[in-house]
């Protein structure tokens, strides 16, 4: 087990990071982009719903893509966005992303979600970034059943630092 979670590792390390010996390559200023959805739901192929607070924010927004797809997009109290979660069409997260304030992306994490016994478990399990305030890529790794496994730090000038390994003697 210990060797397969070292071998995991180093592949989407290899992957993540390619031949990429400067600068990093792949910072990605992003802010979620409502328009394809909105768009779904003007041709009639998907469904809107809205939530509004007592003082008239914004609570949350969902679209519902038939019976597949679900995205919930949660809003601060000044209706700012600060959380966008994509679930599979058993109603289970698939993908959580955090905003900044701004509006960028603070993380994207990858979501496990297993039912066992009537109990709904939702574990980080993949690839991870997190990321500065301008879009950087502030760290990048890899979780595995709630278990980091790697992490790669990246300098607010966009340069890689160390990657550190987890080793839990398992």
């Amino acid at each position: 087990m210990k060797l397969a979670l070292q071998t995991l590792a180093i592949t989407l390390l290899i992957a993540a990071c390619g031949s990429n010996s400067g600068k990093d390559s792949i910072s990605k200023p992003f802010k979620f982009d409502r328009d394809k959805l909105d768009k779904l739901v003007k041709e009639k192929k998907a469904i809107y719903d809205i939530s509004k607070r007592g003082d008239g924010t914004l609570q949350w927004e969902k679209y519902y893509l038939g019976d597949s797809v679900k995205y919930e997009l949660n809003f601060d109290s000044k209706s700012n966005l600060s959380r966008v979660t994509k679930f599979d069409e058993h109603g289970l997260p698939v993908w959580q992303e955090v905003y900044y304030p701004n509006g960028q992306r603070k993380a994207h994490y990858t979501i496990q979600t297993t039912k066992e016994s009537g109990m709904v478990q939702t574990n980080y399990d993949g690839y991870f970034e997190q990321y500065f305030e301008n879009g950087n890529v502030m760290e990048r790794g890899v979780y595995k059943n709630q278990v980091l496994v790697w992490v790669q730090k990246i300098t607010k000038e966009g340069y890689p630092a160390d990657t550190t390994f987890y080793d839990y003697g398992q």
